[in-house]
């Protein structure tokens, strides 16, 4: 599903823009790099991967069945349609039988991304947590007492 140049596809990054949207005040999770680093992050992961996969294409059918256009080429508010009706554990009409479930895609991706957006930067000024990006000390394995308080830092 990726494109021959490693680029995630445009179901994958309308996703993205649906879930976390640009605003005035912030970059969305295209905008953030978010997309982009999520879809890399899954060719690390391979059930995720395939499960993000298959729950795409799912998407892209129920999109064309409903509206007879792509997920990408819905409007924000169809869009948050058919993300809300995933959400709910509901199977929208054109959603394969052999795609997981609905919700089970939804919360995946909503996590992946979520999770990722604020751990950026920018993420965690939205949401007013502190903002440390040049500690070297925030590594993978550090152990607890590695990091010190904001009062600290």
């Amino acid at each position: 599903m990726t494109d021959p140049n490693g680029r995630p596809p445009k179901t994958w990054l309308a996703l993205v823009d649906t879930l976390i949207p640009s605003d005035s005040q912030s970059p969305g999770g295209r905008e953030a790099g978010t997309a982009d680093a999520v879809w890399q992050e899954l060719s690390k992961m391979a059930m995720a991967r395939q499960l993000v996969i298959k729950g795409l294409r799912a998407l892209n059918q129920a999109s064309q069945t409903q509206a007879n256009r792509p997920f990408q080429a819905l409007d924000a508010d169809a869009r948050r349609a058919l993300l809300s009706s995933l959400q709910a554990g509901q199977r929208p009409a054109g959603w394969d039988d052999n795609a997981p479930l609905p919700e089970v895609f939804f919360t995946t991706v909503r996590n992946l991304v979520v999770s990722h957006y604020f751990s950026q930067v920018q993420g965690r000024a939205l949401a007013g947590m502190p903002t440390w990006p040049d500690r070297p000390y925030y590594r993978a394995g550090a152990g607890p007492g590695d990091h010190p308080t904001p009062q600290e830092g």
